[in-house]
């Protein structure tokens, strides 16, 4: 009769008997980390946003502090939201006049 090999299905250890990670862990680490890191400086990035718009309009700091939050925890919303709809008008750029005449004085 034919006997079937079992592959040696215990775990990794070290000299010491402590289990070793294997790489696929740290990758799944890395890969795991990036995604939470984004999202809260993104979020971060919408509320400090929100906070300056609130204070420029003289809000008090208790409704700043809770359209932080709320631009932080809806950030994805919020971004377009400021862009499309509540984005106050860009006033023009500053020209100097050298810039137009191409750097030259007259004489």
């Amino acid at each position: 009769m034919c006997e079937l090999e079992m592959s040696d299905t215990r775990e990794r250890t070290t000299p010491m008997g402590v289990s070793r990670p294997s790489v696929f862990a740290g990758i799944g680490l890395l890969f795991g980390l990036f995604p939470l890191l984004f999202s809260i400086v993104y979020g971060w990035g919408a509320a400090k946003l929100s906070w300056c718009v609130s204070m420029g309009q003289g809000l008090p700091s208790g409704v700043a502090y809770f359209w932080c939050f709320m631009a932080w925890m809806f950030s994805a919303a919020y971004y377009p939201y400021y862009a499309f709809v509540y984005l106050p008008a860009c006033p023009a750029p500053v020209v100097a006049a050298a810039a137009l005449a191409g750097g030259r004085r007259r004489r």
